[in-house]
C-alpha cells in the first residue's frame, strides 16, 4: 500500500487492494484492507495429513480439497 501511495495514487479512488489471511493487521492500516479471511490452521492440518498419507501410500490417489473463506470488505475496495 506505500508503493501506491508514494505513486501517488490513492486506494480504492484510483485502485483497488485485497489481502490474504484476515490478519488484525487488515485493521490497523489506512485506509483498512478488505481481505480474504482463510482458515490457514486447518489448512496447514490438512495439508500435513494429505502428505503423510501419500508418503505411507505413494499409489493413493490425489485428493482435492475446498475449505471455506471470507471475503471481509474494508475501505480499501
Amino acid at each position: 500500500m506505500r508503493a501506491i501511495f508514494d505513486a501517488g495514487l490513492q486506494i480504492p479512488q484510483d485502485i483497488a487492494v485485497v489481502g490474504f489471511d484476515g490478519t488484525e493487521l487488515a485493521e490497523m492500516v489506512s485506509p483498512q484492507l478488505s481481505t480474504i479471511e482463510q482458515p490457514s490452521r486447518d489448512i496447514g492440518r490438512k495439508a500435513v495429513g494429505l502428505l503423510l498419507n501419500k508418503i505411507e501410500n505413494p499409489d493413493a490417489q490425489t485428493e482435492r480439497v475446498m475449505m471455506d473463506w471470507r471475503y471481509i470488505s474494508r475501505a480499501s475496495t
